[in-house]
């Protein structure tokens, strides 16, 4: 379309209702911006008729009926039928119904809406998309949903058939490997993780010159996916043998523990005693590795409790078939919320660096926590909540070999191993190059 065909269809509305024709200019001048006809897009208009109407136009409730009702009438007269039908659908008056109710409402009613119409980039695998967007990023999803309405009009992908979403991620894949326009060398993905790490440094230099100084000697590693340590299956075998061991279910205890005979299977296998008495495990808080992996496989989602028995998930069967899809699962669940991963990114730097001792890593690290605002309460963290976190990481990698022998207790060192290192350093990069997300 020509913005000479807009300019003729508002000059003939206007011959008409001259009203009609303004409230339709107001419209059109609002989706285009300083954009032009290009930003006359399937979610520009969805996004017009199901958010900006109702929130960002300061007009009585009444006059947003009129506004989508002209602007109806000129996409008409554009021979821009998708854009009309939806100004005219039953789900938009049902949407501008709900913001009329509540702004809370009519929110969750747009947000269900643009997910569920196909236009809106999915998350996929491995790149979840932010809650806000730098400008690479702003992009690539605007790219990326120009791509999809063009599969919605060749009818490669409808949506709400079969296989719709598959398909809606494949081809926000395709586009966030594709070659960047602008820069050479590098894809829309590769540039808009470049983008988020710059993100993280300002942020960082802002309130922790020394961590800012520590991360920015690391960051060039953090730009691409860490590749999968050495001798992987070797280190994931606790978790393949629970996962193994639990098959599709298995019933646990009355009290709602592990079996006495996984217990003892677990004891032979990795050498998992007491730790305080010869005597073989009997029950799961006999051992504390055995706890550990429970839990860690409980926050990965690869098994659920369910009715008395503990449940091998989806996800579960593919970290059993899959090492390298496992150890990246294990990775993103180390660190379950902000506290664990700020004290983790502080830990890992360190550790890098060649520090070891534990007392000297907390010490370190707690100033720079404080730097960064954390408080219990009132009170700045302390000691005991900067150990208690690094615990809460160090002893999964523990008992996957993330450790050398010498750094087991009672020493009061950390020695990385290979795999220690890599899994540190993906569970970093995740963080540093994770989306943007309003605090």
């Amino acid at each position: 379309m020509e913005e000479q065909q807009y300019k003729a269809a508002i000059a003939e509305m206007a011959k008409d209702d001259a009203d009609t024709a303004t409230l339709a200019g107001g419209m059109y001048d609002w989706i285009t911006g300083e954009d032009g006809v290009e930003a006359i897009t399937l979610a520009n208009v969805q996004r017009f008729a199901w958010y900006d109407v109702s929130v960002k136009w300061l007009i009585e409730d009444s006059q947003r009926w009129d506004v989508l009702a002209a602007g109806a009438t000129l996409f008409d007269m554009l021979g821009l039928d998708r854009y009309a039908s939806v100004l005219r659908s039953p789900q938009t008056a049902e949407i501008l119904a709900a913001h009329e109710r509540s702004h809370d409402e009519g929110l969750r009613a747009f947000k269900r809406a643009f997910k569920a119409s196909g236009i809106n980039p999915p998350d996929v695998d491995d790149f979840e998309w932010g809650d806000k967007s730098a400008i690479e990023e702003a992009d690539a999803h605007d790219v990326i949903m120009r791509s999809l309405e063009r599969a919605m009009d060749d009818g490669s992908m409808v949506p709400g058939s079969r296989g719709w979403r598959t398909t809606a991620k494949a081809i926000t894949t395709e586009v966030l490997d594709a070659p960047h326009p602008e820069i050479p060398g590098q894809s829309w993905r590769s540039v808009i993780l470049t983008e988020r790490v710059h993100s993280s440094l300002r942020v960082l230099e802002g309130h922790s010159p020394e961590l800012h100084t520590m991360m920015s000697s690391t960051v060039n590693r953090l730009l691409a996916p860490i590749p999968p340590p050495p001798d992987l299956e070797l280190h994931l075998a606790p978790t393949t043998w629970f996962l193994d061991y639990v098959g599709e279910s298995i019933k646990m205890t009355g009290a709602g523990f592990l079996p006495t005979a996984l217990v003892r299977d677990a004891a032979n296998r990795f050498a998992w005693d007491k730790g305080w008495s010869s005597d073989p495990p009997k029950k799961e808080s006999d051992s504390q590795e055995l706890m550990t992996l429970h839990q860690l496989l409980l926050d990965t989602g690869a098994v659920r409790h369910h009715k008395g028995a503990i449940v091998r998930t989806t996800t579960g069967t593919r970290m059993l078939q899959d090492p390298g899809y496992a150890w990246r699962t294990i990775t993103a669940s180390l660190t379950p919320y902000r506290w664990l991963a700020s004290v983790t990114q502080i830990y890992t730097l360190l550790l890098l660096e060649g520090e070891s001792d534990d007392d000297i890593l907390w010490s370190r690290a707690l100033p720079i926590l404080i730097e960064l605002g954390y408080r219990a309460g009132d009170e700045p963290p302390n000691e005991w909540a900067v150990r208690s976190a690094w615990r809460h990481v160090s002893h999964p990698l523990e008992i996957l070999g993330g450790f050398s022998d010498a750094a087991r207790y009672p020493s009061r060192t950390y020695k990385l191993t290979p795999f220690g290192e890599a899994t540190l350093l993906e569970r970093l990069r995740v963080d540093v190059t994770g989306p943007l997300r309003y605090p």
